[in-house]
């Protein structure tokens, strides 16, 4: 089965940082996130 491709766009904020590192991931998604400059 194929990952499901998911773009997040946020803030480099301390509760989403694992998601950004690879630390976390989701099984079944491939993120691709991008940090927004606030």
């Amino acid at each position: 089965m194929v990952d499901l491709k998911l773009t997040l766009a946020c803030e480099d904020y301390d509760r989403t940082r694992a998601l950004r590192d690879g630390t976390v991931k989701a099984e079944g998604i491939d993120l691709n996130y991008l940090v927004l400059p606030v």
